[in-house]
Formats: C-alpha cells, sequence, structure tokens
C-alpha cells in the first residue's frame, strides 16, 4: 500500500454514515451513557464498517499536555547513523519537562502511519519524523489532528523540517573523487530497502558525472543490499565481478565503506591504490579503520537542536520557521586517491 493509499476515517465520515452528528460520534466513544442504544449502535456499526478509531485524547490537546513527544525513525536496522542523534533529543525535550516515545516504520510508511496514528491515540503533544519521505501519509494525518510535528536530518520542501542539504554532500563527494581522475564508479545505496523511488541521491552522482561529459554507463549501482559491513563486502564482490574498470565507490554510510574495504583487502587489492572509497556520516569506524575513509561529517547536534527548539516553539504557540540547511563537511582521509594505472 502506498502513502496516497492510506485514507483514515474522521468523526465527521462516522457522523456522515450513521446519520447523526459529528457530537454524537464524539459522545459514543466519550460518554456513551449519554446516547440511547438504537443511536449508540448505528454510531459503533459506522465506526466499525469504516475501521475507525476513536482518538479522543488527541483531541483534548487544546486544554491539557501530555508531556510526551513522539519520534518515528525509519529502522533500527540503520539506527546507527541517528541514534546520538535521537539520545541528545531525548536529553534537550527532558530538560524542558518532556519524554519521548519512539517507533520504527521498518522502512514502511504504512507502518510509519500506523505508529503515528498510535501515538496520536496516546496524546503526544507533538511529533519528530526522522528521516521521513516527501509524500509520506503521517503529514496529512499530523495536519487533520492538529499536531505539531517537523521532519528531522532530511529536508524536506514544503514542511516543517530541519536537517543537512544531503544533495549538496553527495555532489560534494562525487566531485572529490572526479577531481582525483576517477572515471569509473560505482554507488552502493540500499535503495530498495527504503522503498526510495526517487534515488535523488544517484540522480544527484550521476548530473555531477554528465557535467564532466561521463557517461552514465560508467556508474555502476548496488541497490539491493542492506547498511552493515558485511553488506559493504557483498556490494563490492559485485563491483569487482560485474564492473572490474571501477576505480572509485561511493557508499550510503561509513558501515557499507568498511566492508568494502575489508573486501578489497580480502582480495588483494589496496585502497585507495586500486580502489578508492567513501563512507557518510563520519562514524567512528571511519577513523579508526586502516586505512581511514573519506567521509561527510553530518553533525547531528546541530540538526537535533534545532529540531528540539522547532518543536518547543510549536508547542508554545508560535509559528517558527524551518532555519537553514545544516552544512555537511567532507572529510579526506586515506582511503581516496588519484587512479592507479591498470
Amino acid at each position: 500500500m502506498t502513502s496516497r493509499q492510506i485514507r483514515l476515517a474522521t468523526v465527521k465520515d462516522v457522523a456522515l454514515l450513521a446519520q447523526v452528528s459529528p457530537a454524537t460520534v464524539s459522545r459514543a466513544f466519550n460518554s456513551p451513557a449519554m446516547l440511547d442504544e438504537t443511536t449508540l449502535g448505528k454510531v459503533r456499526a459506522a465506526a466499525q464498517k469504516l475501521k475507525y478509531q476513536p482518538l479522543g485524547i488527541a483531541r483534548s490537546l487544546r486544554v491539557r499536555r501530555s508531556m510526551v513527544v513522539g519520534a518515528v525513525i525509519q529502522s533500527m536496522e540503520n539506527a546507527s547513523y541517528i541514534a546520538g542523534m535521537v539520545e541528545l533529543s531525548q536529553s534537550l525535550l527532558a530538560q524542558h519537562g518532556y519524554t519521548m516515545l519512539l517507533a520504527s516504520s521498518q522502512f514502511s510508511d504504512e507502518h510509519a502511519v500506523v505508529a503515528t496514528r498510535a501515538m496520536i491515540r496516546q496524546g503526544i503533544d507533538a511529533l519528530m519524523l526522522i528521516n521521513g519521505q516527501p509524500d509520506t501519509g503521517v503529514f496529512p494525518l499530523l495536519h487533520e489532528f492538529e499536531i505539531p510535528y517537523v521532519s528531522a536530518w532530511v529536508r524536506i520542501p514544503g514542511q516543517p523540517s530541519q536537517g543537512f542539504d544531503h544533495l549538496r554532500a553527495m555532489r560534494d563527494v562525487a566531485c572529490h573523487l572526479l577531481d582525483l581522475g576517477h572515471r569509473d564508479l560505482a554507488v552502493v545505496i540500499p535503495f530498495l530497502k527504503t522503498n526510495d523511488p526517487q534515488r535523488w541521491r544517484l540522480r544527484i552522482i550521476e548530473d555531477t558525472l554528465a557535467a564532466r561529459g561521463i557517461e552514465p554507463n560508467r556508474c555502476f549501482l548496488v541497490d539491493d543490499c542492506g547498511f552493515g559491513v558485511w553488506d559493504g563486502r557483498r556490494a563490492l564482490a559485485r563491483i569487482a565481478e560485474q564492473a572490474p574498470r571501477t576505480t572509485a565507490v561511493i557508499c550510503a554510510n561509513d558501515n557499507l565503506a568498511a566492508g568494502a574495504i575489508l573486501e578489497c583487502h580480502a582480495r588483494g587489492l589496496h585502497v585507495p591504490g586500486y580502489m578508492s572509497i567513501t563512507g557518510y556520516n563520519d562514524l567512528e569506524i571511519a577513523s579508526a579503520l586502516e586505512p581511514s575513509i573519506t567521509t561527510i561529517r553530518t553533525p547531528y547536534e546541530l540538526v537535533a537542536r534545532a529540531t528540539v527548539d522547532y518543536l518547543l516553539a510549536r508547542m508554545a504557540g508560535a509559528s517558527p520557521s524551518n532555519g537553514p540547511a545544516i552544512p555537511t563537511e567532507l572529510i579526506v582521509r586515506a582511503s581516496t586517491a588519484r587512479p592507479a594505472i591498470r
């Protein structure tokens, strides 16, 4: 089911089907003793047919607070790069008396909507959507129930969001490798696992190559992997076997890059002499591995503080604007160099 197919029944939908007023629907779930059995039965039958779930707690948010902020992340599987951000956000919220309720969507927009709906039923005061998709069904749901929210880590045009310009970061990586003289590249990004049909990060890399006059067929893609070290090893093995002319590999995170480097070691391929490899996020492994990994530094502290400040302002009744994109930084280390002559 796509996000555009998700349509949650509202009080008005139930009222229309049961041929009663929205206020009567509210009383049926909040004060059923006030209604006669016939009316109550009509409302409950309509609600059951529409699969309506009452959100009575959410409607009371105008007059009281739960002091709970929800957070939905894409997956625990790829949580290493945002774990610090989640922990810092929780700490900053705690300084203002709030606790955090965390859920994982498992890369499914439908799961994200279900998790958000459950949080609204529990009376969250606001929601932090970490690494959400632009067309997620979560946004209409939050609008319907007037829940303050912000998308964190990824900036989404037209939505409250605080985060990095990831497309510019990918362009920086591509330009770095092109400036070194690489012309045959491979990209390892798990688009299939993340259900990302847009593939904007790949597009920006391809556009950067095209601007240098490099044909698209000189960019080999591995998009059906996961996020871990072993996924990086398997991806590099495929690149070595199916795209042997490749001299540089762009990985979606540092764990994938570490795995790619380890697979090169196992095959007797020197990094960066035979193959240059880049990562993303500047995790601890990026500087600890030998060779150390060229990567993009994403300072999560800045995103966490901007996100929490935004939510606190919204919950206080203000209308803050999105801040500017938080800059990333290309960290050049030992895993990239000019391509050797083969």
